[in-house]
């Protein structure tokens, strides 16, 4: 890899952190090192801003592309920010509560969801906790508070309300769904929705998330170096889940996690190591950025 200025684009759950939250010290050191080498580095996650917990922020980072490319910041600095808007929000309330499904609504500044919500949440990642990391969660009233997990939470049990007091919503994650992550997608069908299976360790094809189809983590990347006036040719990107197959094939050179679903290393033009096994270290080292 040449010594030109390069942007590196890092997904979080499952390539920052691990899906207990833990950020393995090499990949900080690592970050720091790179961006002390001149280059930049940027988060990109389908997490909205308000998600992103500050031990994530205080690695330090050059720019943030949240929200699945529908936010963008750069030294802290708003550079793009999409919204869903009434008619949208409207459509999808209805849609999940028609349908009894569980769903959170992300923004800028927060995340709400209904008291149901709240305790469908709990169960779900405590049963995730059980079946992907081997944790036993053994009563989920006392499990840790879904704040911890998804971020800044408040209840709103005024679900019809939604679409009047929350247009500037960017996403929705779901879960527990009677329908398919594709007849999801059917039924979205013309109405610029796009659905992606959740960023779980093992992806869940009853829970997911909910993006305009206009925004995507590859449409960020793109909006990140028109901004700075740089070329696709410097930029490289780390991701795991289904949400960063389009920012892997975008960039220059995609790196997928070696605890990546298939889907995502299958577009990628390297595995690394895990993210327990200083798989961001590793490949930085590799590709002489460190």
């Amino acid at each position: 890899m040449n010594n030109t200025k390069k942007i590196i684009f890092f997904d979080i759950d499952g390539t920052l952190s691990d899906f207990s939250g833990n950020i393995p010290k090499s990949t900080i050191d690592a970050i720091k090192k790179v961006r002390e080498n001149g280059h930049l580095a940027f988060i990109c996650t389908g997490r909205s801003l308000a998600q992103i917990e500050k031990k994530i922020i205080n690695i330090g980072f050059d720019g943030i592309v949240a929200a699945a490319g529908a936010y963008i910041e750069f030294k802290g600095k708003e550079i793009y920010h999409s919204v869903f808007g009434e008619e949208k929000i409207k459509f999808l309330a209805e849609f999940m509560m028609k349908n009894n499904i569980s769903f959170i609504i992300q923004t800028k500044n927060g995340c709400y969801l209904s008291k149901k919500s709240g305790n469908d949440f709990k169960k779900v990642f405590a049963r995730r906790l059980k079946n992907d990391l081997g944790i036993e969660v053994s009563n989920v009233d006392d499990f840790s508070t879904i704040e911890e997990i998804v971020g800044k939470i408040k209840i709103d049990n005024e679900v019809d309300k939604y679409h009047l007091k929350y247009p500037d919503t960017e996403s929705m994650i779901y879960c527990d769904s009677c329908f398919s992550v594709e007849e999801t997608r059917n039924y979205f069908m013309g109405k610029n929705l796009k659905v992606t299976p959740s960023s779980f360790k093992k992806p869940d094809n009853y829970s997911g998330e909910i993006t305009k189809e206009t925004d995507n983590k590859a449409s960020g990347i793109e909006k990140v170096i028109e901004y700075l006036g740089m070329s696709i040719d410097d930029t490289i990107a780390f991701g795991d889940g289904p949400n960063d197959i389009e920012m892997i094939e975008y960039v220059k050179y995609g790196i997928a996690m070696g605890n990546a679903v298939d889907d995502t290393k299958s577009v990628s033009n390297y595995i690394t190591d895990d993210v327990e096994n200083e798989g961001i270290y590793k490949a930085l080292k590799k590709f002489e950025l460190i």
